[in-house]
């Protein structure tokens, strides 16, 4: 230690003027404008009770909401709000000896080797010698203070000046990273505190409160990691929201992730009676889907911490559909949604984020609008509860959402118990709701069961808090079809024909023509490109995907099959699992393929069973071909050669190959191999008699005319 002072000592004869040279070299590159978004930052952060490392919900709206205008203002209101344990005390503690031995450090850094220092990607800087000086502050002891902390961002921007002269770009380089889009910013700043606000007392935001920092920086916002010493400076540019970000995670950018920390509950424990059926509700299928798979794909797009399925009655059924995908917890006996809910506490017992509550007879919830409920329970005001309403055409006895023009509920009351006034309220209550996990099972806990059913019903905790004092919040469905509610088989089949009306505008939307949209329907995994041509009446089932160009053709019937480019299916043709057309290839009316490749620009025309075949470019399958592909026992294959030519009525009984260009006439029964360029014929010898069939018809009249006699 005494060496290196002695080298501060030698190096630093007058470290106040040093200081001031590295803070206008900074001051040049980041500019007072691109600091001020990072102020803003800061403010909603203190606005929100969380000085000690700021949460993405708070780092996104002080981005969105408060906009140029607010981040010009918020140095105002900026010693008020932030002052308070962010900085204040740590701009007089720190002692002469080491501010020394800092400036000290960030000088030696000049004599680090050139070659150490490496450029990744267009804005993410990372330098061995960046890591050592990190592992040297970090040595120091000295604690996070404000002059270490500017000391060290000059030292860093020093390194990362050096750098850039090393490869003869140093201010192209600064000014390109600086013009990066919003969209990088929010990646980054999304990125960052999401990766940290597990462990949020890692991160220490330290802000300079403008003349009250001895070194600081004009209105500048430093974030520093604490675990490892090494530095993450974030500029919020007040043109156009750039961003430019010092990383030193590898060089790897944080993936854009816009969604909140949260649990989903979906409850599926009911019995279903109305539905009368040995099969669990929430597994009847709706466009080949299970109802509940629907719901699951949607919350499994906003990556959820947890997924908990409440269950009860077919739980068996259910636990072997989900086989792992999903937690599940016993609901036993069924007392009511707000009883279900709280069956998964335990399972959510480590979970301290948001919890949103599904139903998994309700299959159609968007994910936008699970998000935005999620966003609205971390607005300003931050709800207790956020309930998802919706307005039908009809509200009839549902039970009505009172609220103001805010979203902010009122009151939530069941159509029996309302007034006149209140009946006339279109906004209804869907069941959906969201809270934070502690919120949500301490309310639960004082959610009673005096009512005529004697149930504990979720909807409860919305008028508990609401005379706690606390505020509730609804969010709109866009359409009432997004909460439909499946209990029945006549429920079950208006929600498929829902489903396949959207899939229907959906596709044509992408350029799919359909001449007759009412008669064809799609499988939830339905795939169709642009310019396909599907005619009336044809059904998809799971697992088809056609590209462009393609026409499948009337009363055809596909599943598990893939058309190719220019490919033409039907009229009546059927494609089973396995199924492959390549480019190309044509079949016709009453054709069918099971586990069969047709090569491009192959046909098989009409009349035709190819099964586990493989057939080759440009060969032709005449009319009542069929690949004997099994034996009772076991399934072999067929091989049809390139351009080979296999004549009507023929029998390829497998396992068998036709060689390239070889014909089998028509008629065949081929047991054996054909090779490439043969023509395999298989008939009876043909004998010819003349005069046999005059005198054969004579006999049979005169018996006939014997006979009536």
């Amino acid at each position: 230690m005494a060496g290196r002072r002695s080298v501060a000592a030698a190096r630093s004869a007058q470290p106040g003027q040093r200081r001031n040279q590295f803070r206008q070299r900074i001051d040049l590159r980041i500019g007072a404008q691109l600091t001020a978004r990072l102020v803003a930052i800061a403010v909603a952060c203190a606005d929100h009770g969380d000085a000690g490392g700021a949460r993405c919900g708070n780092v996104i709206r002080a981005i969105a909401d408060k906009g140029e205008a607010a981040a010009a203002a918020a140095p105002l209101r900026f010693e008020d709000r932030v002052r308070r344990g962010l900085g204040l005390a740590l701009a007089h503690g720190i002692a002469a000896d080491d501010r020394d031995e800092m400036i000290g450090e960030v000088e030696r850094s000049e004599d680090l080797p050139r070659e150490a220092f490496e450029l990744i990607g267009h804005h993410h800087h990372r330098d061995i010698a960046f890591a050592q000086q990190g592992e040297r502050f970090a040595g120091m002891r000295v604690g996070l203070r404000v002059d270490r902390v500017v000391v060290r961002v000059i030292g860093q921007h020093r390194l990362v000046e050096l750098a850039e002269f090393d490869v003869g770009q140093a201010a192209l380089l600064v000014h390109r990273a600086l013009q990066h889009d919003l969209c990088a910013a929010a990646d980054e700043v999304a990125g960052v505190v999401r990766r940290d606000r597990r462990e949020a007392a890692e991160v220490k935001r330290v802000i300079d409160c403008r003349a009250k920092v001895a070194v600081g920086f004009e209105q500048r916002s430093v974030e520093i990691e604490t675990d490892d010493g090494k530095g993450q400076v974030a500029h919020g540019s007040g043109g156009g929201g750039r961003f430019f970000k010092l990383q030193a995670n590898g060089g790897k950018a944080p993936r854009m992730n816009m969604t909140r920390d949260f649990a989903a509950i979906v409850l599926a424990a009911g019995k279903g009676t109305r539905m009368k059926s040995d099969l669990h509700k929430v597994l009847h299928p709706i466009a080949g889907r299970p109802m509940l798979d629907h719901l699951l794909a949607t919350v499994d797009a906003l990556q959820p911490a947890k997924k908990v399925v409440v269950v009860g009655a077919g739980r068996d059924q259910l636990e072997n559909a989900l086989a792992g995908s999903a937690e599940t917890c016993l609901q036993e006996p069924q007392l009511g949604t707000g009883h279900a809910v709280q069956q998964a506490e335990e399972s959510l017992a480590d979970h301290s984020g948001d919890v949103l509550v599904l139903y998994g007879d309700v299959p159609f919830v968007k994910g936008e609008t699970m998000q935005a409920m999620l966003d609205r329970l971390h607005a300003e005001d931050r709800p207790k509860v956020v309930v998802l309403g919706f307005e039908p055409d009809d509200p009839g006895h549902y039970g009505r959402v009172i609220a103001d023009t805010d979203g902010r509920i009122d009151k939530m009351v069941e159509f029996k118990d309302a007034s006149e006034e209140e009946r006339a309220c279109r906004l209804c209550n869907s069941g959906v709701m969201a809270a934070r996990s502690a919120d949500m099972f301490e309310l639960l806990r004082r959610v009673g069961n005096d009512n005529a059913q004697g149930e504990y019903y979720l909807v409860d905790i919305v008028n508990i808090a609401n005379a706690d004092g606390d505020s509730c919040a609804v969010v709109s469905a866009d359409t009432p079809a997004e909460v439909t509610g499946i209990n029945s088989r006549a429920e079950l089949a208006r929600a498929e024909a829902q489903w396949q009306e959207l899939k229907r505008e959906e596709a044509m939307t992408e350029g799919v023509t359909l001449t007759a949209p009412d008669t064809v329907f799609f499988s939830w995994d339905t795939d169709l490109a642009a310019d396909v041509t599907v005619e009336p009446h044809v059904v998809f089932g799971p697992g088809v995907s056609v590209a462009r160009g393609a026409r499948i053709r009337a009363f055809s019937h596909l599943e598990g099959a893939r058309v190719g480019e220019g490919c033409s299916v039907g009229p009546y043709a059927r494609l089973r699992p396995g199924a492959v057309m390549e480019k190309d290839s044509f079949v016709g009316n009453f054709v069918e393929m099971k586990q069969a490749t047709l090569g491009e620009g192959a046909k098989a025309s009409h009349l035709t069973y190819l099964g586990d075949a493989e057939v080759g470019a440009g060969a032709n399958i005449g009319a009542g071909t069929i690949t004997c592909n099994y034996d009772g026992y076991f399934k072999h294959k067929t091989v049809i050669g390139e351009r080979a030519f296999i004549g009507s009525n023929s029998a390829l009984i497998a396992p068998v190959r036709i060689g390239t260009d070889a014909i089998v006439a028509a008629g065949s029964a081929v047991s054996r191999d054909v090779g490439d360029g043969d023509l395999r014929m298989v008939r009876g010898e043909q004998v010819v008699k003349p005069g046999w069939a005059d005198r054969f018809h004579d006999a049979m009249k005169k018996k006939k005319a014997a006979d009536r006699k």
